[in-house]
């Protein structure tokens, strides 16, 4: 009986955290703050504490997640509303490399060591930290770099092109099923995509992937056998 009361909760929990989640909103955890980080262990904290704890009413774990994602909400709305606000809970910007410089004085308020700034700039494919112009450490804890020009990708504009848009890729057959609101939200009938495949002589089932861009360049990716390369 104990075990079924368990279950029970456990999916009380779960749907309690995921109507949360819908209201709180979705972020990568790269993209989460220090409060966000904090309100989302405490509340999966107290949700385990819900599922698997027989001697306290539910309800009092459903109350205090309510009570942490409120405040949770009620942070993000400030922030949003007010930049005083959005400094003082998420932080600001601090600037570890101007000009090609490197600010001790920056490292030691972003609370980090130069050797953490050389693995964090390898990380992001840069070997050589004489080539980075600018660093910013962003209030979410992630680095930024800007090399000098004479290291940065070079782009179209740089060599005077204009490649044409592609826009959306859109796939119309996944894993050999046709996507029918993918078709329709394409512009194609059924029977404009069907002869796209009979072009390819390729069978429905055979495809693993079908995509079109807004040029109408379509793209096929054939299933292979265990045997294939």
């Amino acid at each position: 009986m104990e075990a079924l009361y368990v279950l029970v909760l456990a999916a009380g929990s779960f749907l309690t955290l995921f109507v949360l989640d819908k209201l709180m909103g979705h972020r990568q955890i790269s993209q989460m703050s220090f409060f966000d980080y904090v309100v989302g262990i405490t509340i999966g904290s107290i949700a385990a504490e819900m599922a698997t704890n027989l001697d306290k009413s539910w309800y009092y774990g459903v109350i205090a997640m309510s009570v942490y994602a409120a405040i949770e909400i009620l942070l993000s709305f400030l922030s949003r509303k007010s930049t005083k606000a959005r400094k003082l809970l998420n932080g600001s910007p601090i600037i570890l490399i101007s000009n090609g410089k490197i600010s001790k004085g920056a490292l030691r308020k972003a609370k980090i060591n130069i050797n953490d700034l050389i693995t964090q700039a390898r990380n992001q494919g840069y070997f050589d930290i004489g080539e980075i112009d600018y660093a910013l450490m962003e209030d979410n804890g992630s680095i930024s770099f800007l090399p000098f020009p004479i290291y940065r990708s070079a782009t179209p504009q740089d060599i005077n092109k204009n490649p044409a848009r592609s826009g959306l890729v859109i796939n119309l057959v996944v894993d050999g099923r046709l996507q029918q609101n993918a078709v329709s939200y394409s512009g194609l009938t059924e029977k404009e995509v069907e002869r796209i495949i009979e072009d390819a002589k390729t069978p429905l089932s055979d495809i693993l992937l079908l995509t079109i861009d807004e040029n109408k360049k379509t793209q096929i990716f054939k299933k292979t056998s265990p045997l294939e390369n």
